[in-house]
């Protein structure tokens, strides 16, 4: 049977392998960024934690630079700048900046989870400003937004481009659906988190979508862990092997072959509508990693 090619895209935790380092984990990246640009994957987005010894990606402003030289055609991406902790001011500069190096490739991917201990959240200086307030003036800077009276209407985002980083809203809950169509910002739901709420958070999204939005239409993906291995059981193993209490646990995790897979992620998308599949593959054997990723491109691109 014939099946319409899937956009596919990844999202990257840089994961650090038992055994190795951050420099190791860095590298991975970089190589699984070229693997998948290769194999035709659309976007590759880096998240953000903090303070996890198994997880290499603190500054994802630093890694999308490294990942985007390292490539030359897909998108890259954050997935997300946690924006209670920065400046709305300063992350505009930074995306501004990284779309002037590298045009018609970058994607601002925001949320507002937490990422990071109690503490290292306070040591990061978290903000408990409304979020919606934070997100309506990062978009202002980014667009030069402001009314003329406000107080910030003086201030000027450099370097300026013709064209802008294409921004996202990412979450897991329904409310977050509404937001971001609220704001009409592409949606990005991270199943991964909580599935439950998948198709009912997407169909909000697009009822509530902004008429005069940013974004001509409704943009959605959705998020999921996925192992891929030539066998069921082999599938199995690996994650069961990678399983790992300093990982970050995921509501659902998907294993399988490529049919299995394959029959399971194109069914996802009949339900929930999404016009795109980001997978994040969390498993500590790097060479199984990237044939994870070969072998789900092979069925579904």
């Amino acid at each position: 049977m014939y099946y319409s090619p899937m956009r596919l895209s990844v999202l990257d935790l840089v994961p650090v392998p038992a055994g190795g380092d951050s420099r190791t984990a860095m590298r991975n990246m970089l190589e699984l960024a070229r693997e998948t640009e290769a194999l035709g994957y659309t976007r590759y987005w880096i998240a953000e934690h903090h303070g996890s010894p198994r997880l290499g990606a603190s500054a994802p402003e630093v890694l999308i630079a490294a990942v985007a030289a390292a490539t030359s055609t897909m998108r890259v991406g954050s997935g997300a700048v946690l924006l209670p902790y920065y400046s709305p001011v300063k992350v505009a500069e930074v995306f501004s900046t990284l779309n002037a190096l590298y045009p018609g490739r970058i994607d601002l991917g925001l949320g507002r989870g937490r990422g990071a201990s109690e503490a290292h959240a306070a040591a990061l200086g978290r903000a408990y400003a409304e979020y919606s307030d934070r997100l309506i003036d990062l978009l202002a800077f980014l667009t030069g937004g402001y009314p003329e009276d406000h107080p910030y209407a003086s201030v000027e985002v450099h370097p300026v481009c013709d064209d802008l980083p294409d921004t996202w809203l990412l979450g897991s809950t329904v409310e977050s659906a509404s937001l971001a169509a609220e704001m009409g910002l592409p949606f990005a739901f991270a199943l991964f988190v909580r599935h439950e709420d998948t198709a009912t958070a997407l169909r909000t999204y697009r009822e509530q979508f902004a008429e005069d939005a940013m974004t001509p239409s409704p943009q959605t993906i959705i998020a999921v862990e996925v192992t891929c291995a030539a066998t069921d059981r082999l599938a199995a193993s690996l994650s069961v092997e990678s399983g790992d209490e300093a990982l970050p646990a995921s509501a659902e995790q998907m294993t399988g072959s490529p049919k299995r897979l394959g029959k399971l992620l194109r069914s996802l998308v009949a339900e929930t509508g999404a016009d795109e599949v980001m997978i994040s593959t969390l498993i500590d054997d790097h060479a199984a990693r990237l044939r994870s990723y070969r072998l789900l491109a092979r069925e579904l691109l």
